[in-house]
Formats: structure tokens, sequence, C-alpha cells
């Protein structure tokens, strides 16, 4: 990062625990509010439509969510391990 003021920022997020950092990010994600932006709701709008049509063509298969669960766990799990190292 070139400002120095986000490296320093980013290097206290790294301190946070797993919970700190969600909500964190969600806090982050609120302040944005993109809803107010018309091109962006009407790109999010196309690209809902999109996705239920590839499911309904057949084009895209839905995955139990108990299997989506395991691989968030998964993905988790391997970041904190990278964090230990």
């Amino acid at each position: 990062m070139s400002n120095p003021a986000l490296t320093e920022l980013m290097e206290r997020v790294r301190e946070l625990d797993w919970e700190e950092r969600v909500e964190l990010f969600e806090m982050v994600g609120g302040s944005l509010d993109e809803s107010q932006d018309p091109e962006y709701e009407a790109a999010w709008a196309a690209e809902i439509k999109r996705r239920i049509d590839a499911f309904d063509s057949g084009a895209t298969k839905a995955e139990p969510v108990e299997a989506l669960f395991k691989k968030l766990d998964q993905i988790q799990s391997d970041y904190l391990n990278d964090q230990d190292r």
C-alpha cells in the first residue's frame, strides 16, 4: 500500500480476532451505501436475473447449504492456520 496510514491500519486489523474482523468488515461495507447509485442497483438486478435464469435452465446447479458451510469452515481453518505461521 502506498498510503502509510492504510498500511498501519491493516497491521492493526491483522491483530483482530476472526469475529472482530467480520464485525469491522460489516461496518465498513455498510458505510459504502452503494444503494444510492442507480447503475449499481441496475447491475445487481441484471446479475440476479442472470443467476435465476441460469438456475432455472439447468446451466447452474444448487448445492446443499451443508456443503457450503463445510467449504467455508475449511477456508476459515486454512486462513487461521496461515495466520499462525
